[in-house]
């Protein structure tokens, strides 16, 4: 399996609403978009993404501009523990795929901290 972490686009500051329910900001929305065009150059086979509105609209841009032919949205990318990360990504059945995970920080993080 090859693996690729990111952590969504630039988000509004936004104390009315709940975490979960915050979006990309404009320049999110072009951070995603410079985000596909990078990742253009690597075969993706699926994603894995947050459940959280911005996860989804960060996945939505970079799928619009790359087709990938599975998703998967789960929970556990969501205030989730390194442990559920593991998890989710052993459960995968094609060790032979690409997979972009699209989540949060501190989740995301460097590897070599997994």
């Amino acid at each position: 399996m090859k693996l690729l972490l990111m952590r969504h686009a630039h988000t509004e500051q936004s104390p009315e609403k709940q975490d979960f329910e915050r979006i990309l900001t404009d320049q999110g929305q072009a951070e995603a978009m410079e985000a596909a065009n990078f990742l253009d150059s690597y075969r993706i086979d699926k994603m894995i993404v947050s459940y959280v509105k911005r996860t989804l609209q960060t996945a939505n841009i970079i799928e619009e501009q790359i087709p990938i032919s599975e998703n998967e949205v789960v929970k556990e990318l969501y205030n989730g523990t390194r442990e559920n990360m593991i998890e989710l990504l052993s459960n995968q059945e094609d060790t032979n795929k690409h997979i972009l995970v699209i989540g949060h920080n501190p989740l995301i993080v460097s590897p070599s901290k997994l």
